[in-house]
């Protein structure tokens, strides 16, 4: 993919520190978090998941919110609520996205979809 290193590194960075921040039950165990990434046609999907205690359903569709800082009873209310808000304007400034769900057996993951480069000429 094509972009800004800098904010590509941010909304990454973000999502993982998310997911560290909020990937544990508590914060008792070190969090479980895998990075993947696919090329599908011409775009390219990130995930960034962990096996915490998710996402309650009435808090997905707000995550992505300004001053945001749900997650429902028990969460470690830390940061300003801004980081998913700044990731997805970062996607959106790349011409892509980000989509936040509840995994089959706990835990969260969020997918960046973000326009693949064109291949090099030859």
């Amino acid at each position: 993919m094509r972009g800004d290193a800098g904010e590509l590194y941010r909304l990454f960075n973000n999502l993982i520190e998310n997911a560290h921040r909020h990937g544990t039950d508590r914060g008792t165990t070190p969090a479980d978090i895998t990075v993947s990434t696919r090329r599908v046609g011409d775009r390219v999907e990130t995930e960034v998941a962990d096996r915490g205690p998710g996402i309650p359903p009435e808090d997905l569709i707000r995550v992505f919110d300004r001053f945001y800082r749900g997650y429902g009873a028990g969460a470690a209310h830390t940061g300003t609520g801004l980081g998913l808000s700044i990731a997805q304007e970062i996607a959106r400034a790349h011409g892509g996205r980000i989509a936040a769900a509840n995994r089959d057996g706990g835990g969260c993951v969020f997918t960046v979809t973000l326009p693949a480069a064109a291949p090099a000429a030859e």
